[in-house]
């Protein structure tokens, strides 16, 4: 039974130097950065192509998700530039940024979403904004998974006011959940393995001394 508890500890709540914990909040800042300058161009792209192709300059839910994601995205662009002109990466405010993007973008999805929900479309934007920061950003386990769970949960709440969630199946739906939840664990996990063992190869290693304590640190 300890060894299961133990696991489970390491698992969701793993120890991490300050050095590595440092290289993360870099790794996050920098990725941060890029995303938002990517999703910037990219939107402003898709917007004015919109305009010029359509010429519809009435559909408004279209333009205001649009400005709520560019809103969203220089916010986060100008936040994380502010946080590399450190000398340090103050955890507490990387790990808020992480965070408060990851909240905002996802209720963008969501919103997204139930647009192409109720046009008999599918949940794309939702998916898409999920698997980005699987992909792209490393949470604690613990903070990633609630991120996860909150999301899918806010998303089928959603549904379930548009029309009881008729079409979505719901088994397929927490399997999704399920998976996106372990990416996030499988990520920082590799992370750490990743500069841990940059550090072993280039000589520096890492400090025993300088584990964090639990519970401590946020994303």
């Amino acid at each position: 039974m300890n060894k299961v508890s133990n696991k489970l500890k390491q698992l969701f709540f793993p120890d991490v130097t300050a050095t590595v914990r440092r290289e993360i909040d870099c790794n996050n800042t920098r990725t941060m950065y890029l995303l938002s300058v990517l999703v910037t161009v990219t939107e402003i792209l898709a917007l004015t192509l919109f305009f010029i192709i359509t010429g519809d300059l009435g559909n408004y839910d279209y333009v205001f998700a649009t400005i709520f994601c560019l809103v969203a995205c220089v916010s986060c662009l100008l936040a994380a530039t502010a946080i590399r002109r450190e000398d340090e990466y103050p955890h507490g405010r990387v790990a808020a940024l992480t965070v408060w993007y990851f909240a905002v973008m996802a209720a963008w999805g969501i919103a997204v979403s139930c647009r192409q929900y109720l046009s008999g479309g599918q949940m794309v934007t939702f998916f898409a904004v999920i698997i980005c920061f699987v992909c792209f950003i490393s949470y604690r386990p613990v903070a990633g998974c609630v991120l996860i769970f909150l999301s899918f949960a806010g998303m089928y709440t959603a549904l379930w006011f548009l029309d009881h969630a008729s079409r979505l199946n719901i088994y397929h739906y927490a399997v999704a959940a399920t998976l996106a939840a372990a990416g996030m664990i499988a990520r920082y996990h590799r992370e750490i393995r990743l500069i841990e063992g940059r550090g072993r190869f280039s000589g520096e290693g890492t400090d025993p001394g300088e584990k964090d304590e639990e519970g401590k640190h946020g994303a």
